[in-house]
């Protein structure tokens, strides 16, 4: 019993002592979480004026990662939150999720591109202030900025190519590439090659199977970053997106190059993914390698345009939604969108003349080519001057064929749509007609009540009195009591131009219910109405042989950037007019004052000249105006 109790003893001795030893550790490091917990806290609640460049802000494509990399005042992305700036590009982030603080190091390769290296983890502050050091290992990690502006690409013109994916390479049938209207994109076209050719005893070729592209064989590069190599100076990195229909995300879509000009071609390496560390050695070594050489395309026998085109420069259409533009030798004619706000403009197409076809004074027929995108294509293209501020043009269906522009399939004069252009920086000019007129009927959207103060009028005043670039609005009404005659407000518009032709009535469009007309759709004047001129009417009759059919394009006095056009038709004495009137074009497929939701027929009481030969003062000629319409009224009645 005594030796058990020994052996007890000293057992139990040696069991508390090893109990003892294993929770001193325990306790020490729980020591240790506890300090560091509090150290932590201590320490994140210290950040105080830690920003980031204001040029880093934005919203970033990062490799690997779906959601987008937000960097901010604050925040570097999902890395973690500023903490303390240790150099311009080199700052302390401290990592909530891991709970640790890192070494962040930026290299701005381009405006949308930055490459960053993180440091090692380290669990207290004191240490990573003391040792803001990243090992040369550290892999980086790159952030692209797909919204951002696109950069013009290291090459441009038009190429052949071989490509090599992997052992593959393919020669033939050729690859081809083309340059776009906007410098910073290429079009790829890849000829599909066989991945094997054999021989078989009778002679006969037996090919193998295709070489797998990633999707169609043509693709268009749009450039994003461009910057040098540090490695080679002759190289340069490019990072852009390759598109194309079965291409949806940014992963899909990003890929990073590297290209290197030599005596031989241009060389051109792909990365495997969207990141310039995957399967990217050298312009010669990549997951894609392409070999280009340029070609000179053959030019075109090429014209100019006439020179009353030229001269007018820069040109806006109608909706003040695109400018055009003559080259300064010119041949081409560039057409871009346009912000009347800003002044700005992007370039969408270019149209070279490449061989005239007929021309006259104030006309012009061309075949044309035209480049819009990323595709070549002939057209047939009329342009005529219409005063010395407006051109129109019209322009055919696309086609691959020069010689078939201009054929009757694709060019019919009578549909081709009108484009019409008027100078920039005209702001007014004289009115091309004139006159004080007196309206018989209108329809205004449904109302046909001259005297509705809210709508109707009564009397259009063409440039008579003092200001000849005004088309002016009024009614002159009796009052409920028929004593009175009250004048209302004008509604002014300044006159930008316009233009007369003489047709035969019989070439007037034929009024057709429910047609559509440049994209606008009209209203017919109704069965029951028999307020307007049509074939039957006395105004413009139908056995005249010629009328005049005429177009004034204005703009409203207080918005002058809402243009509208007035057309009309009136009969040789120059006493009636029929008017429609358009917010959105001249249009052609109309019977003015028949056809269009705003229409209005007028009679002429007098020109300009004639009422000033009588009246020399504004007032006098208002007077004089409500005099001759209230006898007008009263012969009428």
């Amino acid at each position: 019993m005594a030796w058990f109790k020994t052996r007890y003893t000293r057992w139990l001795f040696i069991l508390l002592i090893l109990v003892h030893t294993w929770m001193q550790p325990v306790q020490a490091q729980s020591g240790d979480i506890l300090v560091e917990e509090e150290e932590l806290l201590t320490t994140v609640s210290e950040e105080d004026e830690c920003e980031f460049p204001e040029p880093w802000h934005g919203n970033y494509f990062k490799s690997g990662q779906r959601e987008e990399f937000i960097v901010n005042s604050d925040t570097f992305g999902s890395e973690g939150k500023c903490f303390r700036k240790v150099k311009e590009d080199k700052f302390i982030i401290f990592n909530r999720q891991e709970r640790c603080y890192k070494c962040l190091k930026v290299w701005k390769r381009h405006e949308n591109f930055y490459a960053y290296k993180l440091g090692a983890c380290n669990r207290r502050q004191g240490k990573t202030t003391q040792n803001c050091n990243i090992i040369p290992e550290s892999p980086f990690r790159e952030l692209l900025n797909i919204d951002g502006p696109n950069a013009p690409c290291p090459f441009t013109g038009e190429f052949t190519f071989t490509y090599k994916e992997g052992r593959k390479e393919c020669s033939e049938p050729e690859s081809f590439i083309s340059q776009c209207v906007d410098s910073s994109q290429m079009k790829l076209r890849f000829g599909v090659c066989p991945e094997n050719v054999q021989t078989e005893d009778n002679g006969n070729l037996f090919y193998g199977i295709f070489i797998s592209l990633e999707g169609d064989p043509i693709e268009t590069l749009t450039c994003k970053a461009v910057w040098s190599n540090a490695l080679d100076e002759n190289e340069r990195y490019m990072v852009g997106t390759l598109d194309y229909r079965y291409k949806r995300t940014p992963e899909e879509r990003v890929r990073c190059f590297l290209v290197k000009e030599t005596k031989r071609g241009i060389q051109v390496a792909q990365s495997e993914n969207s990141s310039c560390t995957s399967n990217l050695h050298s312009s010669i070594a990549g997951y894609r390698t392409l070999k280009l050489n340029r070609v000179e395309r053959k030019s075109e026998p090429s014209c100019v345009y006439p020179d009353w085109a030229r001269e007018m420069d820069q040109l806006l259409s109608f909706s003040l939604s695109s400018i055009y533009q003559f080259s300064e030798d010119g041949s081409v004619l560039s057409l871009s969108n346009y912000s009347v706000t800003t002044n700005s403009s992007y370039e969408l197409s270019r149209t070279a003349c490449v061989e005239i076809m007929d021309e006259s004074e104030d006309y012009i027929k061309i075949v044309a080519q035209t480049n819009a995108g990323c595709d070549r294509k002939y057209k047939c293209l009329r342009m005529f001057r219409r005063d010395e501020n407006i051109l129109e043009i019209q322009e055919g269906s696309p086609t691959s064929y020069k010689d078939a522009a201009c054929s009757f399939t694709n060019f019919d004069e009578k549909y081709m749509i009108y484009t019409t252009l008027i100078r920039k920086g005209v702001d007014r000019v004289i009115c091309p007609i004139n006159g004080l007129h007196n309206v018989t009927e209108l329809y205004l959207r449904g109302k046909t009540e001259q005297c509705d103060n809210q709508q109707g009028f009564t009397t259009v005043n063409i440039r008579c009195g003092d200001a000849e670039d005004l088309i002016q609005f009024y009614y002159e009404c009796p009052d409920e009591k028929g004593l009175k005659i009250n004048v209302g407000p004008k509604s002014n518009y300044i006159c930008l131009g316009g233009w007369q032709t003489q047709i035969s009535y019989q070439d007037l469009p034929v009024n057709v219910k429910g047609m559509y007309f440049d994209d606008n759709p009209v209203t017919e004047t109704s069965e029951e109405s028999d307020l307007f001129v049509s074939d039957e009417g006395s105004g413009i009759a139908p056995t005249s042989a010629n009328i005049t059919l005429g177009f004034l394009i204005a703009a409203q006095e207080l918005s002058p950037e809402k243009r509208i056009c007035f057309m009309y038709m009136r009969n040789e004495e120059n006493s009636y007019y029929s008017w429609t009137v358009d917010k959105t074009a001249c249009l052609r497929n109309i019977r003015p004052g028949v056809t269009g939701r705003q229409r209005f027929n007028t009679t002429v009481l007098e020109t300009c000249s004639a009422l000033r030969l009588t009246c020399g003062h504004q007032q006098v000629l208002y007077l004089a105006l409500i005099v001759v319409h209230f006898i007008y009224q009263l012969i009428v009645t």
